[in-house]
């Protein structure tokens, strides 16, 4: 049996949310120095969104087809470095949007099949799933924070080389990964995409994470920018974000305990309550004592979602179908998102933070989803319409 399978995860989710940190803040400051318009930067950026809506269920599947999840993580952790390092080589948008789909389409799968893996292993070890993911949320700051440290006064050149440096030693991590259990080789043949997708507690479940997820989309995208017009300094902006992600930690540490005492829906019920709260009352005052306490609930509306997700699909999925099952979750939440992300720009444009309001519509709509999930499930796997 592997030794250290726990310190070997923790490791993998920090490798991957160090270059996430990096990544999502930086990555935009180096394309914009490229010479993209703001129009050719909208669409870079928003690449991963639509193409793991088709590619990570279908990657997901072939992963369920073979049984062999380490390797295809690091298959996957290859190819994307492969891709990203010629990006100083290019230039022009096009250029740029090929190696950015490339990039996107192996990256992106990385993360739910990396999910899947750490499930399996840690129900088959009886291994502490929060405690284990909070090392991404933490690394996820790390590597921010210590980014904008290194990034103080250099050029955008050293953006790429921090990222490269990253997911070389992702690369290496994978190679550490523990061999999750295997699955029977006819249980891992006889489910696809389709008899998931057709079965209706598994859709009510993918519409519940959807939109729970994708309820953050002002958030993510124009929180910084409202606040900002609202007199907080970028020092207390970074606090913010900061304080968001540390609450999410602390409910990863607890989160064993929680979901072995209220099942997992009642998590994505609490993301519900929480993001119908967080965002309905977010608009109404832009005090910084009040964020602070709205951040504060993003314990629930990110974490929460995030946790009792897991733990559905680690319990819900049918034998032989549970990297599908995670592969058609992330679709589900890159598609969501995507959709909320353009209705965001639309609104924000118009009504400001008014916007969040329809956020608070959106994380309703997944409340009553989840409702309807825990109305419906027994606790057991799916018995799938075919």
């Amino acid at each position: 049996m592997e030794r250290w399978p726990g310190t070997r995860l923790a490791v993998y989710y920090a490798a991957v949310f160090t270059a996430i940190g990096i990544y999502m803040p930086f990555w935009p400051v180096w394309l914009a120095a490229q010479g993209v318009s703001p129009i050719e930067l909208g669409v870079l950026l928003s690449a991963n969104h639509w193409l793991k809506i088709a590619t990570n269920p279908l990657i997901a599947r072939i992963v369920d087809r073979r049984g062999a999840r380490k390797a295809a993580q690091i298959v996957l952790a290859v190819a994307t470095l492969a891709v990203f390092l010629p990006f100083p080589l290019v230039a022009g948008f096009w250029p740029l949007l090929a190696l950015t789909v490339l990039n996107s389409v192996f990256f992106a799968a990385m993360i739910p099949i990396g999910e899947n893996l750490t499930l399996l292993t840690t129900y088959a070890r009886g291994l502490d799933y929060g405690r284990i993911r909070l090392w991404g949320s933490i690394a996820f700051i790390g590597g921010a924070f210590g980014a904008g440290v290194v990034l103080n006064g250099r050029g955008e050149t050293i953006i790429w080389a921090m990222i490269s440096a990253t997911m070389v030693v992702i690369v290496a991590v994978c190679c550490w990964l523990p061999t999750p259990p295997a699955t029977p080789t006819e249980a891992r043949m006889r489910v696809g995409i389709a008899p998931l997708l057709r079965t209706p507690l598994c859709a009510l479940f993918l519409l519940a994470g959807g939109l729970l997820q994708a309820s953050h989309a002002v958030y993510y995208g124009f929180s910084s920018i409202a606040w900002r017009a609202a007199g907080i300094s970028e020092t207390e902006i970074g606090a913010l974000w900061a304080l968001g992600v540390a609450a999410e930690v602390v409910l990863f540490a607890f989160s064993t305990r929680i979901v072995e005492q209220t099942g997992p829906v009642a998590l994505l019920i609490g993301a519900g309550v929480g993001g119908v709260v967080r965002w309905t009352a977010t608009p109404l005052s832009d005090s910084l004592p009040a964020l602070v306490v709205l951040q504060m609930l993003h314990a629930l509306t990110f974490a929460a979602a995030h946790i009792g997700a897991m733990h559905f699909i680690a319990r819900a999925a049918p034998a032989g179908a549970s990297a599908t099952a995670q592969g058609l979750y992330s679709g589900a939440v890159g598609a969501l998102s995507g959709l909320a992300a353009l209705l965001a720009g639309a609104l924000y444009r118009d009504v400001t933070t008014g916007a969040y309001f329809a956020m608070a519509a959106i994380a309703g709509a997944g409340l009553l989803a989840a409702a309807a999930v825990a109305r419906h499930w027994d606790g057991r796997p799916l018995r799938l319409d075919r």
